[in-house]
């Protein structure tokens, strides 16, 4: 479990060939062990030429777990990125009848309804994200986009105002309130 852990943190640090390696070894001691292969699906997503490898780790995740968030949050965003958002919507949705508190999830939902044109899907959805971690910038972020790309621009002013708030290093939520403030 601490080389898994160890692996995680080289990941968040973009240290992918160390979180590989540490993944690696960790499935060594533990074949079968599904989040170990999810986790090293979610580098392999990450190093974004590495897609049939997190495939495969994620059908491996999946066939051993069904129930793995992370393997099917993991699916799901390499669904997104090959355009194909019904299959993503499927993943999300089956992940959130599992844990309904997670905002990545929620994110994730609201980009594939937005890319299928269901605007007010997405928005609903950001709004869900929000609701379950009221800190989560990112998320503030993009329901205040897709809330001016619906036009509303006095909400989505007061939600990018409360990702600004939150972490006012985050580059797109200014330039995003600069869209609102010429919009008006």
């Amino acid at each position: 479990v601490a080389i898994a852990t160890r692996a995680a943190h080289w990941a968040a640090a973009g240290a992918y060939d160390l979180a590989l390696a540490d993944y690696g070894t960790a499935i060594d001691h533990a074949p079968g062990n599904a989040t170990y292969r999810a986790g090293r699906a979610t580098v392999y997503l990450m190093m974004q030429n590495k897609h049939s490898e997190a495939e495969r780790d994620c059908a491996f995740a999946l066939k051993h777990d069904e129930m793995n968030v992370l393997a099917l949050r993991t699916q799901a965003q390499l669904y997104l990125e090959q355009d194909r958002n019904d299959d993503a919507l499927k993943r999300i949705n089956r992940a959130l009848s599992i844990k309904s508190n997670d905002v990545l999830l929620w994110r994730l939902r609201a980009r594939a309804n937005l890319n299928l044109g269901n605007r007010a899907e997405a928005i609903a959805d950001l709004r869900a994200a929000v609701g379950n971690d009221s800190s989560h910038a990112e998320a503030w972020n993009d329901l205040g986009f897709y809330l001016f790309l619906s036009g509303d621009h006095v909400e989505s002013q007061k939600a990018l105002e409360q990702a600004y708030r939150l972490d006012p290093t985050m580059l797109t939520a200014n330039l995003n309130l600069g869209k609102v403030h010429l919009a008006q």
